[in-house]
């Protein structure tokens, strides 16, 4: 399995991140039916303790492939695209929760999935 487990907690906050930062932005993205979407996490160099110490905060890689069908909220196809691109993604624990606090995309958006193939060891 993965080296980092998220908890259903976490994922679940890494969801709802990015459909508010969607609905800022005027979209919506459903996932295809038979949805290749993931994202590929590469824990943090030395991450043994991951406790929920307030302000505790950790950086982990990830490579994300992104199918889903985004669409403006009247209906409309903006891209049915599979792309896939590495996401530095900060957590930071606020209130006794992880939460994320940050994220900053590292390179180019490749079409298809092909970069996360190998992204893990």
């Amino acid at each position: 399995g993965p080296l980092l487990e998220l908890s259903a907690g976490e994922q679940a906050e890494l969801d709802r991140e990015l459909l508010e930062r969607r609905v800022e932005e005027g979209v919506i993205g459903v996932q295809p039916e038979n949805s290749i979407g993931r994202a590929v996490i590469r824990p943090p160099q030395g991450a043994r303790n991951l406790s929920k110490t307030e302000g505790n905060e950790f950086v982990f890689g990830t490579c994300v492939v992104d199918d889903d069908i985004i669409q403006t909220v009247d209906g409309e196809l903006i891209t049915d695209r599979v792309e896939s691109f590495f996401q530095d993604v900060e957590m930071t624990v606020v209130d006794g929760e992880w939460r994320v606090t940050g994220r900053a995309r590292r390179g180019e958006i490749r079409e298809g999935e092909e970069i996360c193939v190998n992204f893990l060891p």
